[in-house]
């Protein structure tokens, strides 16, 4: 998941991004890209960038200035795409436009579509628009949506709602049919790995919570009580894997969760983050992540098990000065 002090000019210069322009690569090498929170000391402003940079931190560099706000950023599957703020773009930062969308926005595994919700006094609205069209499309509505996801195949949408429904809508709406009903338990955190549905669950108004496990008929109901407070940050390529980021002892560390043996295993130990997002690579051998601690944000790079953990990014004398955010990868 948040805060953003006048320092030197010298600071500015050690870890702000370069003004360089960004040029497409022919051969589409893999980059780290993320969201910067700079102190511009002249205008006494804080600045906010897209950025980019290599596995090793070297060249480190702007594409743009984006003038949204507190903004997040959503990258495409395939490397290719990236949506920051309201505006959506070539991974590169080229062809950039507006584009309106609503909350939970998630995208198709196959990049081709985003999903999203639109609140509205009476219920929820789930809407889709192909990437090469955006034109908007309604898929399904209903009171107290909790969470939304794509199935893998990309043609079907699982969402949740607080009443403890767990449903399944085809993404032009037909065929909305309910896989789980419970009396007690809302349901959040979805993802959907093969022919699983993975959850987190909890009682209104009571914790700690559980994982749960379904099949996409709706059959093979698995309860995993006492689990800590999670969201799934990614997939590993090899569908084994859930890369997650977990609440336990009062703070947020990535953990691994095998999808058969429905074991965690604890890849981070920070001491204090707030919350934690990371992403695998493309090849699945690495992990970049996002750790919120309560001044600042700092990037990290590990191997996809967790070994080998190095700090990217912004200069660490003044914490409070910049802060690097929102990671992800890309080819270009």
């Amino acid at each position: 998941m948040k805060s953003f002090l006048v320092i030197t000019a010298a600071l500015i210069l050690l870890s702000s991004c370069s003004e360089e322009s960004v040029t497409p690569s022919p051969d589409k090498q893999p980059y780290i890209y993320f969201l910067t929170d700079t102190f511009n000391v002249q205008s006494r402003e804080q600045e906010q960038y897209y950025c980019r940079m290599k596995e090793d931190g070297s060249e480190r560099t702007r594409i743009l200035r984006f003038w949204d706000g507190y903004a997040y950023a959503y990258f495409s599957p395939d490397g290719l795409k990236v949506i920051v703020g309201s505006q959506i773009m070539n991974i590169d930062g080229t062809s950039r436009h507006y584009f309106s969308l609503g909350n939970r926005v998630r995208w198709s595994p196959d990049s081709r579509t985003l999903a999203y919700t639109v609140g509205y006094s009476f219920a929820d609205s789930i809407f889709i628009t192909p990437v090469t069209d955006e034109k908007p499309q309604f898929v399904a509505i209903d009171k107290g949506l909790a969470d939304l996801a794509w199935m893998p195949d990309s043609k079907k949408i699982i969402y949740s709602t607080r009443d403890g429904l767990l449903r399944m809508v085809n993404s032009n709406g037909s065929d909305k049919k309910i896989l789980l009903k419970t009396d007690s338990l809302i349901i959040e955190s979805l993802t959907a790995v093969g022919d699983k549905i993975f959850f987190y669950y909890r009682k209104p108004y009571y914790s700690p919570g559980g994982l749960g496990i379904v099949k996409s008929d709706g059959t093979g109901l698995q309860l995993i009580p006492d689990f800590p407070v999670f969201t799934v940050n990614d997939i590993s390529p090899d569908n084994k894997e859930l890369l997650l980021s977990a609440l336990e002892e009062k703070f947020y560390n990535l953990y691994l969760f095998d999808t058969e043996t429905l074991l965690k295993r604890q890849i981070t130990f920070f001491e204090n983050a707030e919350q934690v997002r990371a992403a695998y690579s493309h090849d699945g051998k690495k992990i970049i992540a996002g750790a919120e601690f309560t001044r600042f944000t700092r990037l990290f790079l590990m191997d996809a098990d967790g070994s080998n953990v190095k700090m990217l990014g912004a200069d660490t004398t003044e914490p409070a000065y910049s802060s690097d955010k929102y990671p992800g990868w890309g080819l270009q």
